[in-house]
């Protein structure tokens, strides 16, 4: 029986995968070039945080004004339910 199946070689899964099934040369065999699995074919840019302090729109709070909200609403929550 043969099937046939695609392998996305651009992802380390699929890369992985190929490595794998090339260990059964008997029962395996490749229909394409496979010698992109050695090389990446995705580039990825690294983005720099901005170095700006940008201030919300309006209606968004900071990470920190969330923080505090936070624990002063669960500390108004257990005092209300007693559990402080």
């Amino acid at each position: 029986m043969k099937v046939k199946v695609i392998i996305d070689i651009t992802s380390s899964e699929g890369r992985e995968i190929v490595e794998y099934l090339k260990q059964f040369p008997d029962e395996v065999t490749f229909e394409s070039d496979i010698s992109a699995v050695e090389e990446s074919v995705e580039a990825y840019r690294r983005i720099q945080p901005s170095t700006t302090t940008k201030t919300p729109p309006p209606g968004y709070m900071t990470s920190e004004e969330f923080w505090e909200k936070a624990v002063e609403d669960t500390r108004k929550f257990c005092e209300k339910h007693g559990i402080l």
